[in-house]
């Protein structure tokens, strides 16, 4: 009888030994994981960072050749009003159309004639 509850001893010990250890398997894999995302959020937002920078390169250069003073106000003349995001749309320019909505565009605005873009 002896043996055999020191083999059940030593077998419930192997058994916590192996669910402790899968344990921790199981935490170094979650934290591991865990890194790998986070680095992968900082890599993605960087780059989203560099894109709305890159967008807002081309919205400068955009505004000042087309006599607008910022992206929010109209360039007016005789009566009329019309906004940077009317003219991206007027000349077919997709690439500018992004950059401005990137920039923070307002969608939604009017033109003197009532219409948006």
């Amino acid at each position: 009888h002896q043996r055999a509850a020191e083999a059940n001893v030593r077998e419930e010990q192997r058994l916590r030994e192996e669910a402790e250890f899968a344990e921790r398997e199981a935490a170094e894999r979650v934290a591991g994981e865990e890194a790998t995302r986070r680095e992968e959020d900082g890599r993605k937002r960087a780059a989203e960072e560099q894109l709305r920078k890159q967008a807002q390169e081309k919205v400068d250069v955009f505004l000042k050749a087309k006599g607008f003073k910022t992206m929010s106000m109209p360039r007016t003349s005789c009566f009329t009003a019309t906004y940077p995001l009317h003219v991206a749309v007027q000349e077919n320019n997709a690439g500018l159309v992004s950059a401005l909505l990137l920039s923070g565009a307002d969608k939604k605005v009017k033109n003197s004639t009532g219409k948006t873009p």
